[in-house]
């Protein structure tokens, strides 16, 4: 009996000391680091998974009224080695007719990204690119067709062909690669014992989703709203107004080295 009370006694009091240890609710259940002490050290990106959107619209009101509206979306993934981008761009002219056009950009930026924390709150980013070897793509489908050109769109990834598609063409017969080494100031974006936010200078806040003591997982998010407007008065009235609503999300996870 004496053995079972000194068990739950000792449960008691490391309980707490456990719990806050843990921050995040993807945080490891038992250990006896704290965030702190979890953080501390160099993390290699592994996997990306992003989205951005945005919407960038102009209304003139004259006779008649147009209205040009353009919608893109863009994710972006990273396998370790390399980051892929799938653009896609939705263009619309609505004047005396409708106008629509698509483009769909896929291509591909190798790098690696890497992390170092000390408990002095500096950090270390290391970011190393190569030169592009794997071919993109890009294509057009427009409605009515082939009026992309109303769009005074041009494509600067390769030549065209009849059926709207374009291969993006780039240099693979040699290899180059860069690494861009920074050092800035890191420190947590909220005070007290829930260090469930960093602040990265220069590179942002973003929420700490998981912080054991191997893997790192990070989100970033924003979102803006702009309007304008412009009027002018003369010989014929006129009036322009312009908005544009984006959005980001990026979830990043690292591993310890």
């Amino acid at each position: 009996m004496k053995k079972i009370l000194t068990y739950i006694l000792v449960a008691m009091i490391i309980a707490p000391v456990l719990n806050s240890c843990k921050k995040g609710e993807d945080d490891p259940f038992l250990s006896l680091k704290s965030r702190d002490g979890r953080l501390e050290g160099e993390w290699v990106l592994k996997s990306v998974e992003g989205t951005q959107t945005g919407t960038d619209e102009s209304t003139a009101t004259y006779k008649p009224t147009d209205t040009d509206r353009e919608t893109y979306t863009t994710i972006i993934t990273y396998d370790g080695s390399k980051f892929k981008y799938v653009e896609t761009t939705d263009f619309t002219s609505i004047s005396d007719e409708t106008v629509t056009c698509r483009t769909v950009h896929t291509y591909y930026e190798p790098a690696t990204y890497s992390m170092t924390f000390d408990k002095n709150g500096s950090v270390i980013t290391t970011n190393g690119a190569t030169q592009n070897t794997t071919a993109g793509t890009f294509v057009i489908s427009s409605s009515p067709a082939n009026s992309g050109t109303s769009f005074s769109f041009s494509n600067p990834y390769g030549g065209g062909k009849t059926d709207g598609t374009y291969n993006e063409t780039i240099e693979t017969d040699y290899t180059s690669s860069d690494t861009d080494t920074e050092e800035s100031l890191w420190y947590w974006g909220n005070s007290g014992k829930n260090k469930s936010t960093i602040v990265i200078e220069e590179m942002g806040t973003y929420d700490v989703l998981r912080l054991s003591s191997k893997e790192l997982k990070l989100k970033y998010s924003y979102s803006s709203t702009s309007n304008s407007t412009y009027h002018s008065t003369g010989s014929f009235d006129y009036t322009s107004t312009d908005k544009t609503v984006e959005s980001y999300e990026m979830i990043l996870t690292f591993e310890k080295k």
